[in-house]
């Protein structure tokens, strides 16, 4: 199997968290908003990373148990969101592309392209999410175990609860939405036009139709 495009958007995160001088960064997608104003103290707390713990995802399951097995450990939790926005720890993520590279016998970008196809389809937050239980034994030594933010991040599999999740974005924990691309072209007009309409009411664009218009000439 090949590597997508979206498997080496994953490494890329990973590496560029790896050779970051600051000690924390964020991982943010092109297509998430920020729809509130934020702080430091929203994502930061005694120099751990505000961002919860959550049960790993069914969807992720192959690369629970690939990275249960290579750390030889059993993967309780994930930190959260479980998507983006995403905090990693630098320095760890650097101490984690050394360690793989030992275990594996490979480069990291080797290990990663590799175990990112099938059957493994390892995710950067699934393995990283590892690395901190293997290498600290808890996820509080870095993280909160809950967060006082939420992010709502709109999936094709999600599309029957689309509704519901537009109502969420308007909830005051909400910090970030976004609406997957392959999700988008699965939406009806009217369902494009709610989800712009409330990033309108945001400010974070100005003509909803408009802006229809342009993103259904690009995404595809």
């Amino acid at each position: 199997n090949r590597a997508s495009g979206w498997d080496n958007q994953q490494l890329c995160k990973i590496l560029t968290a790896g050779q970051s001088t600051q000690e924390w960064s964020m991982i943010l997608d092109a297509k998430t908003y920020f729809i509130q104003s934020c702080n430091k103290e929203t994502f930061f707390s005694n120099n751990r990373a505000v961002t919860g713990l959550q049960k790993p995802m069914k969807a992720f399951e192959s690369a629970e148990k690939f990275v249960e097995k290579f750390f030889n450990l059993s993967l309780d939790y994930i930190v959260g969101p479980g998507g983006v926005p995403f905090i990693f720890h630098n320095p760890t993520v650097k101490s984690m592309i050394e360690d793989c590279e030992k275990m594996s016998n490979q480069t990291f970008i080797d290990f990663f392209l590799e175990n990112v196809c099938l059957p493994n389809h390892i995710t950067e937050f699934v393995l990283y999410s590892g690395y901190i239980q293997y290498k600290y034994g808890k996820f509080t030594h870095l993280y909160t175990e809950s967060k006082i933010w939420e992010c709502v991040n709109i999936a094709d599999w999600e599309l029957e609860n689309y509704d519901n999740l537009i109502v969420s974005m308007q909830g005051y924990k909400s910090i970030t939405a976004s609406v997957q691309g392959k999700a988008w072209n699965l939406l009806s007009q009217d369902q494009q036009l709610k989800y712009l309409s409330f990033l309108c009411s945001r400010g974070i664009i100005t003509e909803p139709k408009n802006t229809q218009i342009r993103l259904n000439t690009v995404i595809n």
